[in-house]
């Protein structure tokens, strides 16, 4: 590749994109609005115009008449030339996959690529007011450094069902949570009037009247979790031939991504937010379509947590930090713990959320005991999470009740009767009530495992010790006396 050619398809860029802003500053009086609302606004996530192809034509290829054609040709020959020649790329017989989708291939077609070269520079300029210059070279880096060091940069994009104020609260280097409209579709590709604009997380139709863009309405937003991480891309003899090393490394590779968003959403539940995780997103680089219906699709019917405070997000980014150096989540001894924590946060099923409970309580508490586990087990715990006399009897008496609770689950008892009688008893306030107490006593189990673990490196060692839990018990604090009396 010459240097010749690059300059050359960047003056065709640069040309064709002022006759698009042009003709829309002319024609496009309400698409022009929505791209105003698009600069304005900034979505974290996307743009999408599904009417991008149709501007062009009608105002950089005349329709495609035989000299829009010719014009339109000579551009994807100088992107074949420069993107995929240059790199030796075969679009043809290269087979690349990753680790998240096998079976996709991750190159696509010079004419491909020149629609999403030239929506990607599109879009930047309209939301950071960038040089086209400066934006192809930005572009064309990542895409030369994905197929040289056979590494991708992805965004891996969780929902939260949390109100906050519109902004970006950042977490570490590589983590942030954005408040923000998450990507805007414009859906009408001959922008009649009254246009009409998406707001993800799911549609929201919004119409533009008597000339007035009014935001007000979008003062505060839903909340995304944004994950930046890397992932490995492997090269193989055809599209269908994944060997079992690859696909080994592949699920290694996907098991370590899965496992570190199961660690801060897990630290979202420690920190007191009760939500179903409905999976993640991956956001690709700019070559990639973006699947935005995944926001679209999510279940409307959610509590929605107004929570996310400049201040509260200090506490939160402590308590990951905690999580992050125990590494309690994503240490293969406590995968069970890890993994049945997870779990009861999305069920709604009662017995199961009492038993992967008491499945977290028994590995905890009853490490090497093979009898009287309901008492042991609360009598452990009431002492490792009470910090009075009166949480201990409370607790003790509770754990034991859900104890015999899941004994008449899992061997086929009538435990709705049972549940019934709990809350005659005022045991539980009611079935809600239930979860609730199970998820405290969770919360403040784990907290202090994170805790501890500092000083105890391999504290699930240190549980079998039935000492260990009068020792660290929070009632040698104020209440020694009444400790020495159990």
């Amino acid at each position: 590749m010459s240097g010749n050619e690059l300059k050359i398809l960047i003056k065709y860029i640069k040309q064709d994109l002022i006759a698009l802003f042009e003709g829309i500053e002319k024609h496009e009086t309400q698409l022009k609005k929505l791209l105003d609302l698009i600069k304005k606004s900034k979505p974290i996530i996307s743009s999408d115009f599904y009417g991008f192809s149709v501007l062009l034509r009608k105002y950089c290829f005349q329709n495609y008449d035989k000299n829009g054609i010719n014009a339109l040709n000579e551009r994807i020959e100088l992107i074949e030339k420069i993107f995929y020649a240059k790199n030796k790329i075969d679009f043809y017989n290269d087979h690349l996959i990753l680790p998240f989708i096998e079976d996709m291939h991750i190159i696509p077609e010079p004419n491909q690529l020149f629609h999403f070269l030239y929506i990607r520079i599109f879009e930047r300029m309209i939301r950071n007011s960038e040089k086209i210059e400066e934006i192809f070279h930005d572009l064309y880096n990542e895409w030369k450094d994905v197929f040289s060091q056979l590494k991708m940069k992805i965004s891996i994009i969780v929902y939260l069902p949390i109100y906050a104020k519109i902004g970006e609260y950042k977490i570490n280097e590589k983590i942030s949570i954005f408040s923000r409209i998450p990507h805007i579709k414009i859906d009408d590709t001959e922008y009649n009037e009254p246009l009409m604009i998406s707001y993800g997380t799911y549609i929201t139709r919004y119409e533009y009247r008597k000339n007035q863009i009014d935001l007000d309405y979008f003062n505060k937003m839903k909340c995304y979790l944004n994950i930046e991480t890397e992932i490995p891309i492997y090269k193989v003899e055809t599209k269908w031939d994944i060997m079992g090393k690859e696909r080994h490394k592949l699920r290694e590779s996907h098991e370590s991504i899965k496992k570190k968003i199961r660690e801060i959403i897990n630290t979202f539940y420690l920190f007191g937010y009760e939500f179903e995780f409905k999976g993640y997103l991956t956001k690709y680089p700019w070559w990639f379509e973006f699947d935005t219906n995944y926001f679209d699709n999510l279940d409307y019917n959610i509590e929605y947590y107004d929570g996310i405070t400049n201040e509260n997000i200090v506490e939160f980014i402590s308590l990951y930090e905690k999580v992050v150096k125990s590494c309690i989540f994503l240490s293969e001894d406590f995968e069970i713990i890890s993994y049945r924590y997870h779990q009861i946060h999305g069920r709604d099923y009662l017995p199961d959320i009492v038993i992967d409970a008491n499945i977290i309580l028994e590995i905890i508490y009853t490490r090497n005991v093979f009898k009287a586990i309901r008492s042991t087990l609360s009598r452990n715990c009431a002492l490792f999470i009470s910090r009075f006399p009166e949480e201990f009897e409370k607790f003790s008496r509770m754990l034991k009740k859900l104890y015999e609770l899941r004994s008449t689950i899992v061997h086929g008892g009538p435990w709705e009767e049972k549940i019934e009688k709990l809350i005659k008893d005022k045991i539980f306030s009611n079935k809600g009530d239930i979860k609730k107490q199970l998820i405290l006593i969770l919360n403040r189990t784990l907290k202090r495992l994170i805790q501890l673990k500092s000083i105890y490196p391999n504290i699930l060692e240190n549980l079998k010790n039935r000492q260990f839990f009068i020792e660290n018990s929070e009632l040698n604090k104020n209440h020694s006396q009444y400790l020495r009396s159990i």
